[in-house]
């Protein structure tokens, strides 16, 4: 079952493919490949940022780093692998407070994401939903207008601690992104 609720801090760096066979070797003694990942091998996850029409979020967000401010946050919609509008993606809002990643997403059919994100009519809530971070993300919805601004997908091998799962180490490739579409 997916994890819907979380707090977590994250590290970033750019390595080169060296660095990664390196670490990856090294780490495959104590870590252990997320569920989406057969064996170890990387996975494709496509995202849509949601913003306002002056990007009000995304300017926030680097005006707060600059700033040294310490909160931020942002909506997308998440799929593992492409999704047809049948399929279950992930609808989530990331705050990042003092450093801290608070990630809350609920599953929804990626039809009705869509219409609820256009028109702002409202799903019918499946058992499979977490109504309260529906709730939240709906609050945040009528707070300000927001449209679809960016695409980004990549690819993603994620492990976890054999002994601590909440330890994980994540690399990205094939980074792509649009503006458009």
């Amino acid at each position: 079952m997916a994890i819907e609720v979380f707090n977590r801090y994250e590290r970033k760096f750019m390595i080169n493919d060296e660095v990664y066979q390196k670490l990856r070797a090294g780490l495959s003694e104590y870590m252990q490949a997320d569920e989406h990942s057969e064996n170890g091998e990387f996975y494709t996850i496509c995202n849509i940022y949601y913003d306002t029409p002056d990007n009000q979020l995304i300017r926030s967000s680097v005006d707060a780093k600059r700033d040294g401010r310490v909160y931020k946050e942002k909506l997308r919609l998440r799929s593992y692998g492409k999704a047809e509008l049948t399929d279950k993606v992930f609808l989530e809002i990331k705050k990042k407070y003092r450093k801290l990643v608070n990630k809350r997403r609920t599953k929804i059919y990626l039809q009705d994401a869509y219409t609820y994100l256009e028109t702002g009519i409202q799903p019918v809530l499946e058992p499979f939903m977490n109504r309260q971070v529906f709730h939240e993300i709906d609050y945040m919805t009528r707070r300000m207008p927001l449209v679809p601004k960016l695409f980004l997908s990549y690819d993603r091998c994620a492990m976890f601690g054999k002994e601590d799962r909440e330890f994980r180490v994540t690399f990205y490739r094939n980074i792509t992104t649009r503006r458009y579409d």
